[in-house]
């Protein structure tokens, strides 16, 4: 049997059997059971126990918060209405920024079921909440118990086994990055490092399930995330070193750094090692410590900016050195191969900073609630009743934390599994005359509906089918039956989803190519911040506004890459390079590539520059930090604008002219001389500077490369 057949099974079954315990006990609403078996059952143990705990504390939390806005407003029901939609609001808020979304979720709509379905009365307010809990415990504990017993899968083997694939990917990433630095391409360091980023999402996410479903991961759960940290953190240097290095791939560097081979061995070995740890083998290798030498002095034939990416990278290479030593002691450790060592403390989340998409999805949420409740109001015999404010609640959370997502996708499916359930409903359930043909029902619609949608981009789907099937068949002792159940759930979805998609247009129109726009703009104004910044970088704000705004620009130039990544499956492949949803990756990566380069620029000038250098080469400098500021201003304007030839030959103007000042500062005696620390910060801060203008050039190439006159033109979408 294969794997999707294993788990459609294990849902089935649990579902079946939470349903015989509700019915056998008389409860009502036994499909509040069967709801959290279908959304706790995922693929392994532990990430199933990590959404049941967190569906389970997620209803308790929702069930103090309704008895909290029935208490206070028994008799006000727009008071009411206002209190549960900031309630609903705040925990869509919380999902954006937080390690465990599903629980503000599930605490988000329960509350809106409890209250809602309570109809204003406190005893029957606890009476659905008490019910709600005891029959989410048990379909928890029925999955829980047939996840253990039937087929159990355990992620500390796959979590184990992704460390692994993504140790050797960091390999060959290393090694593709060395061949840069000695004169080769740097596309291949750029495809491998897709692959890393989503081998680490991977890894974080089974990860987790781990210390849950495995002891021995758990009982080393601060080795392992320690180990997590490693991987991110080498990652990150590599990157910096790509982008240090950056276009100057045909600088042949071999001669100038004689101990890149010696490094590139060891580097290899080191990681081999560590795979071998994480596949349960005992390599017997002991790191040896590799010595780069400073960059090339003066009288060496390389120019000043080759001089400067050489420096930078010799710096990466270094932090690379320390962190793949301490990713192999870490591995050793957890296999009890070395004497633990204190692991540092995670670095703390900053404080509040303004994220305008969480706050643009807390806005869509509460007027999706609030039209809901006002049609429900105002509009006699509304398909579903209070059940359709429920349903728009729940669908429009996950639809403002998923704004790429067109939730119109799932009318269809939602259409057409109304229509079987409706048929299994009329035609089927009133010829079952005792739960062992009941029982078999269940099993078998439960399990076409996980075997058919197994897939993980079939998530919401599968949610969707679980979810109509068990509310339109309201099974329950006193079994009754009317058409009306089906007409009313298939009138009801056209109106949610309606809805949902008027909601889409305020405030902001959510066209993927727009957004994309949208988010460059932003993208850009940030990058023009720094840049002005730059200026009086050492200084700290004086005010509370100017903390926040450098904190805000700040998050905004590290998150806004990924957001438009997020966009990037949604937009219409038509109108991008090749009719493909690739197209738009080159520009996804020079963005990307920016962001770390205005980083790291923003980084090494708080450092401060060699007094000696800001006398003799301040006026190229500023030059150049106002051709930067111009060109982010314009395109913070328009991100569309693509003249690459223009943005070539002005950095090859500007490279040049500060290449010659530098040579007579330096070389010529102009400047004082300056000591080996202060020689290298300004290398340093050399290399930023010429890292942020070839990203910003490389940009601009992959903006010529798009046709962008659809993304301007209107159409209805």
């Amino acid at each position: 049997m294969s794997r999707k057949a294993k788990e459609a099974f294990k849902t089935g079954l649990a579902m079946t059997l939470a349903y015989w315990i509700a019915l056998s006990a008389g409860w009502e609403k036994p499909m509040w059971a069967g709801f959290a078996v279908g959304l706790v059952s995922l693929g392994t143990i532990g990430q199933s126990f990590d959404k049941a705990s967190l569906r389970m504390l997620g209803t308790l939390m929702a069930a103090v918060v309704s008895f909290a806005l029935l208490g206070c407003f028994p008799q006000e029901r727009w008071l009411f209405m206002l209190s549960l939609s900031l309630w609903v609001g705040y925990c869509t808020y919380r999902m954006g920024g937080s390690r465990y979304p599903y629980f503000w979720q599930v605490s988000a709509f329960v509350t809106a079921i409890v209250s809602l379905e309570a109809g204003f009365n406190a005893s029957n307010a606890f009476r659905v909440a008490t019910l709600r809990i005891q029959e989410t415990g048990l379909g928890i504990l029925v999955y829980s118990l047939v996840a253990l017993f039937v087929w159990p899968v355990n992620a500390g083997p796959k979590m184990r086994a992704t460390a692994r694939e993504l140790t050797e990917t960091q390999a060959q990433l290393l090694r593709a990055l060395v061949d840069a630095i000695r004169g080769g391409h740097a596309e291949p360091a750029r495809t491998l490092r897709t692959s890393v980023y989503q081998q680490q999402t991977t890894l974080c996410a089974l990860l987790d399930a781990a210390e849950t479903d495995s002891i021995e991961v758990h009982e080393r759960r601060t080795l392992w995330r320690a180990f997590r940290r490693n991987i991110e953190a080498l990652t990150e240097a590599m990157e910096r070193c790509g982008v240090a290095i950056f276009g100057q791939e045909k600088l042949d560097a071999e001669p100038l750094m004689p101990s890149l081979a010696s490094f590139e061995e060891e580097i290899t070995k080191r990681l081999a090692a560590t795979v071998d740890l994480l596949g349960g083998q005992s390599p017997g290798f002991v790191p040896t410590t590799v010595h780069l030498p400073r960059p090339p002095g003066k009288s060496t034939a390389v120019s000043h900016f080759q001089r400067a990416a050489l420096t930078a990278a010799t710096g990466e290479l270094v932090e690379i050195e320390r962190l793949t030593r301490e990713l192999y002691e870490t591995v050793a450790t957890i296999r009890d191969l070395m004497e633990a060592q204190p692991v540092p403390r995670p670095p703390q989340p900053s404080g509040f900073v303004y994220d305008p998409e969480r706050f643009l999805a807390v806005a869509r949420v509460m007027l999706m609630q609030w039209m809901a409740y006002l049609l429900f109001i105002y509009v006699n015999d509304l398909p579903g009743g209070v059940g359709f404010v429920i349903l728009v609640t729940s669908l429009g959370i996950t639809a403002s934390n998923m704004p790429q997502v067109s939730m119109l996708n799932l009318l269809v499916p939602g259409l057409v599994s109304t229509t079987v359930a409706g048929v299994v409903y009329v035609f089927v359930m009133p010829r079952l005359s005792s739960f062992v043909g009941l029982g078999g029902l269940l099993f078998t619609m439960t399990f076409m509906i996980c075997y058919l949608f197994a897939s993980p981009k079939q998530a919401l789907g599968r949610t969707l089918g679980l979810i109509l099937f068990v509310t339109i068949a309201s099974i329950s002792n006193e079994q009754s039956y009317d058409f009306l159940t089906v007409a009313n759930t298939g009138l009801m979805l056209p109106l949610v989803f309606g809805l949902i998609t008027v909601a889409s247009y305020v405030p902001v129109y959510l066209r993927a190519d727009r957004m994309v726009l949208r988010l460059l703009r932003r993208f850009f104004a940030s990058s023009e911040h720094a840049v002005v910044a730059l200026a009086n970088l050492a200084e700290e704000p004086g005010t509370a506004r100017g903390r926040h705004k450098r904190a805000f620009h700040t998050h905004e130039l590290a998150s806004l890459p990924s957001k438009i990544d997020a966009w990037k499956p949604s937009i219409d492949v038509q109108m991008l390079p090749g009719n493909t949803a690739q197209g738009l990756q080159p520009l996804v990566d020079s963005v990307a590539g920016l962001s770390r380069a205005i980083k790291t620029l923003v980084e090494r000038a708080q450092a401060g520059h060699p007094q000696a250098i800001v006398d003799a080469l301040g006026e190229e400098v500023g030059a150049w930090q106002l051709e930067l500021r111009q060109v982010l201003e314009s395109l913070a304007e328009d991100p569309t604008l693509g003249r690459s030839d223009v943005a070539q030959q002005k950095l090859v103007e500007i490279t040049a002219r500060l290449e010659a000042r530098i040579e007579s500062a330096l070389v010529g005696g102009e400047a004082s001389p300056l000591s080996a620390e202060e020689e290298e910060r300004f290398y340093l801060l050399l290399a930023a500077y010429r890292s942020v203008s070839h990203a910003l050039a490389s940009y601009v190439t992959r903006a010529a490369a798009i046709d962008w006159t659809p993304w301007h033109e209107e159409r209805f979408a």
